[in-house]
């Protein structure tokens, strides 16, 4: 094969390695974006006490692949103290793993939680665990991935 053939048969294959750092780039900055946002908007909302009542280990309903055993989520059920509202509302999901995983990741909570209280629907109750932290990485990792993307695909088209 002469050099131009080589050359010819790889500039696809380049075109589509930078179309996956672009959309890999697009998605978590998309996916990361909203997260912030969310959590923004729950900051906002009035914080009042809860209890946990409930805590037990589900299989998980959110999609993904995995063994079963590895399909577990949590499922926190509070009431507030003052009005006896009842949710199970978290933020972000509980994350999905093993049995042993799920228990010890409730029991970081304690019996008497803060949870958010929607200003336009007072029956709606949120626990907003967690920090930003997560997700101004994915961000970062996001925008390498586009930085990457973009290079990757001037360079082809240099050539």
């Amino acid at each position: 094969m002469s050099g131009s053939t080589v050359a010819a048969l790889l500039t696809p294959m380049i075109f589509a390695i930078a179309a996956l750092f672009l959309l890999i780039g697009a998605g978590a900055i998309l996916a990361a974006a909203r997260h912030i946002r969310r959590r923004k908007q729950l900051l906002q909302w009035r914080e009042v006490t809860a209890v946990i009542v409930e805590r037990e280990v589900v299989t998980a309903k959110r999609p993904g692949g995995g063994a079963p055993a590895f399909r577990k989520e949590a499922n926190l059920t509070f009431v507030e103290e003052d009005s006896g509202i009842r949710s199970s509302a978290i933020f972000p999901e509980s994350p999905i793993s093993d049995e042993r995983t799920i228990q010890r990741w409730m029991e970081r909570f304690p019996e008497r939680v803060p949870v958010r209280k929607d200003p336009d629907d007072s029956q709606r109750l949120v626990l907003l665990h967690g920090g930003l932290g997560l997700y101004y990485f994915i961000l970062g990792t996001g925008c390498l991935s586009l930085v990457i993307g973009f290079a990757i695909l001037a360079l082809a088209l240099i050539r």
